[in-house]
């Protein structure tokens, strides 16, 4: 629950994790932030699930943001952000994985539920109610 209120500070935010994890190289942040200028990654004004174009990561990981009083997304004011880099042997399982968080996140109820997590476990256990 970390207090950034746009999209460019939530990306910079968890790309900078992904970078000091050793999961992604420098680079990949601008990346994000070039696939977004391009296409929003935000949907239904609840969730977004930014993403490089590369698919150079050093492992598949998702980074999950949640911020109580919002983020300015486009227009929209979401809770929930959901950063992934892809690792390119992974490329063929990114899109069906992608397209399912995406169907699971279209439930308004799930997202409100969600966005209540305090932990990733607790996060994990809500995602697979």
């Amino acid at each position: 629950n970390i207090k950034l209120t746009t999209s460019d500070e939530a990306i910079k935010f968890l790309g900078q994790k992904m970078i000091d994890f050793g999961i992604c190289a420098p680079g990949y942040i601008e990346s994000v932030l070039h696939r977004e200028s391009l296409s929003s990654t935000c949907f239904f004004e609840s969730f977004a699930i930014p993403h490089a174009m590369e698919m150079n990561a050093s492992q598949t990981m998702c980074a999950v943001l949640i911020n109580d009083e919002g983020i300015i997304w486009n227009q929209s004011k979401i809770k929930l952000c959901l950063l992934i880099a892809v690792r390119a042997s992974d490329r063929k399982s990114f899109s069906q994985t992608y397209n399912s968080a995406v169907r699971v996140l279209c439930d308004g109820d799930r997202v409100r539920e969600l966005v209540k997590s305090n932990s990733l476990l607790e996060f994990l256990d809500r995602l697979k109610a």
